[in-house]
């Protein structure tokens, strides 16, 4: 059996899902039995946090913050740690209406979306396994990301389910609602080149929101990932640059003016060389499955810096990365790509400054490949139609010379 073909979709177990989910249990019950910050611990996670799941701490205690007097996006004594709360306003309004102030409320909430994390990635393995998902699904950033109870597990679940429907309208809700939450989740729109309703629907609620809340984004500053540790992106690259050799004085735009001259001579020289090809029975499923968990990477690589939970979008970007034909480049991708997940246990490995040099250097060489493997995605539609059946009129056609996006 080809491990990078999709299953026939009444199967409903196979060897790699089995695995994960008994990975999965077992860890659940070193938790129940070890206790949360020993286990947490011994799969790389330092320092691991408790109250337990400490990111959306500070949404919680915003509330508490609130009744003493005081602004939580500012001073939020609420939170354990001090920490601001850094939500959009909408975060406020969901927390008052589930009660998450109530410590059974807000584990069950985290623990709601984990599940509905879990399921999805079990989703990839029925459809397209591979030990390369496995070895994801048990990196550093998993466990981080299960530790820490983010948020961006429940973002991914829903881009990952507007992936696997055929109704736009649906499609559309999917992925406004994550872009509405968290903003970044928008860039997957760019899957949707060839569904016009879905794309221009996601495009124009969207960037409405953004308008009448711009006040609102800005104040609540969702930017997040401010230190080269446990980040990605061109500023966390500028600060551990400037960390390392300050007299350098590295900019972001520094960073990514660099990485996109870079990216002109690795496209030139790979398509030159056919590196990019890929097995010539590819579904338009792992090629929109790229194109998404690649455009969400990319875009907030360059925007700004971010924590390495979001990294979990590259998980989408596997299946078509190991169906390239090259294998000496399939295989050096996909140990960039670890390798990018991987701060902690290359950390453990070597020295701490020197593993996130590995580490940055890892993601940095990511970018530039799959912005080179996204262009030529998008190129390689060239010359196809897309039709589009508008109300009240007869089909048109739209054929594009060049580019179909």
């Amino acid at each position: 059996m080809n491990n990078t073909s999709p299953l026939k979709s009444k199967q409903y177990y196979n060897t790699y899902a089995l695995i994960i989910m008994l990975i999965y249990s077992f860890v659940a019950i070193s938790l129940a039995i070890n206790g949360w910050t020993k286990t947490w611990t011994h799969l790389g996670v330092y320092p691991s946090m408790k109250p337990i799941f400490a990111d959306l701490r500070p949404l919680q205690g915003a509330a508490l913050s609130i009744k003493e007097g005081f602004d939580p996006n500012y001073v939020n004594p609420g939170d354990p740690w001090g920490r601001a709360q850094n939500y959009p306003s909408i975060w406020m309004k969901i927390a008052g209406i589930i009660h998450i102030e109530k410590e059974s409320n807000y584990v069950i909430f985290i623990l709601s979306y984990i599940l509905m994390y879990i399921l999805c990635c079990y989703r990839m393995l029925i459809k397209y396994p591979s030990i390369w998902l496995i070895l994801f699904l048990i990196s550093s950033i998993q466990w981080l990301i299960f530790e820490r109870g983010n948020n961006d597990m429940m973002m991914f679940s829903f881009i990952f389910l507007s992936l696997q429907l055929a109704n736009d309208y649906i499609i559309s809700v999917l992925i406004i609602i994550p872009s509405i939450l968290k903003i970044y989740p928008f860039f997957a729109v760019l899957y949707l080149y060839n569904k016009i309703r879905s794309f221009l629907a996601v495009l124009i609620v969207t960037i409405l929101y953004f308008i009448y809340n711009i006040k609102d984004i800005m104040t609540d500053r969702i930017v997040s990932g401010t230190e080269a540790t446990n980040s990605y992106g061109s500023q966390a690259t500028a600060i551990l640059i400037n960390t390392l050799i300050p007299s350098l004085n590295t900019t972001s735009l520094d960073i990514s003016v660099f990485l996109l001259i870079l990216t002109a001579v690795i496209y030139i020289l790979g398509n030159n060389n056919k590196i990019f090809e890929l097995d010539p029975d590819v579904s338009v499923e792992v090629k929109n499955y790229f194109i998404c968990g690649s455009s969400v990477f990319l875009s907030t690589y360059v925007l700004h810096s971010n924590y390495d939970y979001r990294l979990v979008f590259l998980l989408l970007t596997i299946p078509y990365i190991i169906r390239l034909n090259n294998i000496f480049f399939k295989n050096l991708l996909m140990i960039s790509l670890l390798g990018s997940c991987n701060w902690q246990l290359i950390s453990v490995i070597t020295n701490e400054p020197f593993g996130l040099v590995v580490n940055y250097i890892f993601k940095n060489i990511l970018f530039c490949f799959l912005l080179t493997m996204l262009i030529n995605n998008f190129i390689s539609i060239n010359n196809k139609s897309l039709y589009i059946k508008l109300p009240g009129s007869k089909l048109v056609t739209l054929r594009f010379n060049k580019v179909d996006i």
